[in-house]
């Protein structure tokens, strides 16, 4: 009888652990929910001397230089190059807000387009 009592104790507990577990389907974002994305921009220039800039971008998976089909550095004349740019590839211009780091200031871009 012991023995049964263990088992069952056993069989109890493991499905209440399990259940514990599981994450409510209300919670769980797919990309079938989605209907936009979002993106944030921040410019650097390129050299000291230099009137190119690069975007950096973060698409929500880590800052990144923006760049071309073939993997290469998109190079841009100013901000407002690199913004007309994102919105031929159907970005549209959210917010924008500055951001002191390390003692100099930064403009931030945050950026959305519709995924249908």
């Amino acid at each position: 009888m012991k023995k049964l009592s263990l088992v069952f104790a056993l069989t109890i507990l493991a499905c209440t652990w399990s259940y514990a577990q599981a994450v409510p389907a209300s919670l769980v974002t797919t990309t079938a929910q989605r209907t936009e994305e979002y993106c944030e921009l921040r410019f650097f220039v390129k050299a000291l001397f230099s009137t190119k800039v690069h975007a950096h971008v973060d698409f929500g998976n880590g800052e990144e230089v923006l760049k071309d089909t073939q993997g290469n550095n998109i190079d841009f004349i100013s901000p407002m190059a690199a913004l007309n740019y994102m919105n031929s590839k159907g970005w549209k211009l959210v917010d924008t807000y500055p951001r002191v780091h390390e003692g100099s200031s930064c403009t931030y871009y945050v950026m959305k387009r519709s995924l249908e």
